[in-house]
């Protein structure tokens, strides 16, 4: 799993903690540092659990350099992503991986929820809530037409070999909306696609 950080500072604790928690073996962590002109391996020291890995950027290369670079760095059969400031639900890695390794699905999609800071209250993503809260696997987009609407990178688990084999990464050209462009090459590119 990759965490890239630039800044996120306030919630940087949460995300790593919500990656601790999950009930995974083996999960490798890699941080990747896109600010290392604030910050140095001394802000991550006691941040970090035992075994994971801190890549620090020469330069602020961006997002989807940051992505690229932690990909990378990977050994995992499974490739995630969280953004610093976002975190996973208590379970909600572990069931994603689960249904990841049963299904053996390229691209395994998750639900996501917005959560209001100081508030218990969480709402499931509109476009989730519409399209995927019911568990499915479909051949490709000709079978799972509404994977064409992934739009996050964070949302799911790509197989590694996957990736490397269609050699999806990140278009380091594109300073926004980099997920989108990403997600409709991998839907496009996966020949098995899971949702939970």
């Amino acid at each position: 799993l990759i965490i890239t950080f630039y800044n996120e500072t306030a919630f940087f604790d949460m995300a790593v903690q919500s990656m601790v928690t999950q009930a995974i073996d083996g999960l490798e962590l890699i941080v990747v540092n896109d600010n290392p002109d604030q910050f140095d391996d001394s802000w991550f020291a006691d941040r970090l659990p035992d075994g994971a890995r801190l890549i620090h950027h020469d330069i602020n290369r961006g997002l989807s350099a940051a992505r690229n670079t932690g990909i990378d760095a990977s050994t995992g059969k499974f490739i995630g992503f969280l953004d610093a400031d976002d975190y996973f639900t208590s379970d909600g890695l572990a069931q994603q991986y689960a249904l990841a390794q049963r299904s053996g699905a390229d691209v395994t999609h998750a639900a996501c929820f917005l959560s209001r800071p100081g508030s218990p209250d969480v709402d499931v993503l509109r476009r989730d809530a519409l399209m995927f809260l019911e568990p499915r696997q479909g051949a490709g987009l000709e079978n799972f037409e509404e994977a064409q609407f992934f739009t996050s990178s964070w949302a799911s688990l790509y197989r590694r070999d996957f990736l490397d084999k269609f050699n999806l990464r990140f278009d380091v050209e594109q300073p926004k909306f980099e997920d989108r462009l990403f997600v409709l090459e991998t839907v496009t590119a996966a020949r098995l696609i899971a949702t939970l």
